[in-house]
């Protein structure tokens, strides 16, 4: 028997399998997308190892690259195991499951069954929004750092909490489009480790000055060297 249980908000399955016939492999394809209505871009390492890390941490037996013919062989060696995974930087982002099961709300194109209502993003900031995502094992060293990836850069003023816990400022990330091209700002939030927790983090960001924002990109990243 297989028990699968829907994670707290990410919208990703976690997996618990009591047959030892039965391997559970998730399946990461080679580009990532926020959401079905935002800008596709392709896998960088640190997002398999996040994959790794956190399917690995929840039961998964193996993981399956799903379109990775060309990955650099360092890069899949990286991501072959969780001690591999969790001993360099990873990128936790929040996405959508792109296709489900009927009868789940959604449309059916004849080949795949998409569920817009799973969508987490974009999503408006105009008082808080709280965002849940899986990271797996909790770091002891180095640094965490959430993203926020804002739709237009216009000065708003945001602050952070992780799991109730305040988180400083640090600025913006350098180059937004690191994240994605849908992203006009990031906004960056030193995460105390000790407010991080094993399996699920809710980070909650608030909009403190500004007009409204539009969220279209919500990652934690961790970097147990940094």
């Amino acid at each position: 028997a297989i028990e699968l249980t829907m994670a707290s908000g990410d919208g990703v399955v976690g997996y618990k399998s009591n047959t030892s016939s039965v391997i559970i492999a998730p399946s990461l394809d080679q580009n990532i997308q926020a959401s079905s209505s935002l800008v596709s871009r392709p896998c960088d390492e640190g997002m398999h190892r996040a994959f790794t890390a956190q399917y690995l941490h929840r039961g998964a037996d193996q993981i399956h690259w799903f379109n990775h013919m060309q990955a650099p062989k360092q890069q899949t060696i990286d991501a072959a195991t969780i001690e591999a995974a969790i001993a360099k930087s990873r990128r936790h982002i929040l996405t959508w499951p792109d296709t489900v099961a009927p009868p789940s709300p959604g449309t059916y194109d004849g080949y795949y069954f998409y569920s817009g209502a799973l969508n987490f993003l974009p999503s408006p900031l105009s008082t808080t929004r709280s965002y849940d995502i899986y990271t797996g094992p909790v770091p002891t060293t180095g640094t965490a750092t959430i993203r926020v990836g804002l739709q237009a850069n216009d000065g708003a003023v945001l602050s952070a909490t992780m799991n109730g816990t305040s988180c400083t400022s640090i600025g913006n990330l350098g180059s937004p489009s690191t994240c994605s091209t849908d992203c006009a700002r990031v906004a960056q939030f030193s995460v105390p480790l000790a407010a991080m927790q094993e399996g699920d983090n809710t980070a909650v960001i608030t909009l403190d000055s500004g007009s409204t924002q539009t969220i279209v990109w919500m990652e934690i990243y961790i970097d147990p060297n940094g």
